[in-house]
């Protein structure tokens, strides 16, 4: 006979913490808590940002000389009203040194709505004259800053055979232009005359005109090799005045062969070759000096500017 199955006593039923759903019931109450304190956080900040007092209402700008304080402004693209939180100094930066007249700049922020943005410009180290259009500054990279304007007198004047140079564009090889530069500036102390203009052809061969008149050509300029053959030409030219009385405005010095410069006077000048026609030449071409390194005289040093070297225009001039 099976034996009888006990029957388990049903024990007494868990007892729940009681603070347990209380907890749980207030974890979404402290998030709901939580979130509003963070969109109030977040709409006090915008409010803070778009606030009449932190928007900028005072730009204040030095060192601008060429340009104006209202084109500094506006190249930087700050505008009045918006908020002093929202200026960026370095694309501020960035936009002004990408204008043409400005070499570097400095933009500091102060609270509440100051900015000043400090500019160092480009400065001026010759007046250019190019074949058409109007006589414009460059810059030592050689590069055009925008119409001469004042104190042009006092720069140095380089006639060149481009055309209609926009603002940033390169019109003469830096490497051309610093010599140019400092004999411009070196010839009154070692001749005890300024120098009126130096002359590009359309071949690159350059001439200098003095004050009084007298020429000095020194040939083709349009390879590193041919700028630094400046320097000896020069020297060779400042070795004549003991010799050579260099008040006479026929004079020129031929001095593409600096071992063996060549003085004569322009009745002496020979006619130059005709280079052949471009469309946009003139129908008669002035004469340009020799390239050839003969001191032989020279043409006339007074040509008129002509289109810039392209590979046929320097064939043509070879």
């Amino acid at each position: 006979r099976p034996a009888p199955r006990r029957q388990a006593r049903p024990g007494p039923a868990p007892q729940q913490d009681p603070r347990g759903k209380g907890q749980s019931a207030a974890k979404p109450v402290w998030r709901m808590v939580a979130a509003a304190l963070a969109l109030v956080e977040v709409v006090g900040l915008v409010v803070l940002v778009l606030s009449p007092p932190f928007q900028v209402n005072d730009v204040a700008v030095s060192g601008a000389r060429h340009v104006s304080p209202q084109q500094v402004v506006e190249a930087a693209g700050l505008q009045t009203g918006s908020s002093i939180f929202t200026v960026n100094g370095a694309t501020v930066r960035q936009r002004l040194d990408s204008t043409v007249w400005i070499r570097s700049s400095q933009v500091t922020s102060q609270l509440p709505g100051r900015v000043e943005i400090t500019v160092d410009e480009w400065q001026p180290v010759a007046v250019f004259q190019p074949r058409q259009g109007g006589a414009v500054f460059l810059d030592e990279r050689g590069d055009v800053l925008g119409p001469a304007g004042g104190g042009a007198a006092a720069l140095p004047k380089i006639q060149g055979p481009t055309s209609n140079l926009g603002a940033g564009h390169r019109a003469i090889d830096p490497r051309l232009l610093t010599p140019l530069v400092n004999v411009a500036r070196g010839l009154p102390d070692l001749m005890g005359q300024h120098v009126v203009a130096f002359q590009l052809d359309r071949c690159w061969n350059l001439v200098m005109v003095a004050g009084k008149g007298w020429r000095a050509m020194f040939g083709r300029m349009l390879t590193p090799d041919d700028y630094a053959s400046l320097q000896p030409k020069v020297a060779a030219l400042t070795a004549l005045r003991t010799q050579v009385r260099f008040d006479d405005p026929s004079l020129y010095v031929n001095l593409m062969n600096p071992s063996a410069p060549a003085v004569g006077h322009g009745q002496d000048l020979p006619p130059a070759p005709t280079p052949s026609p471009t469309p946009s030449a003139s129908a008669s071409h002035p004469p340009s000096p020799s390239g050839s390194a003969s001191p032989s005289p020279s043409p006339s040093p007074s040509p008129r500017p002509s289109p810039s070297p392209t590979a046929s225009g320097i064939a043509q001039c070879a």
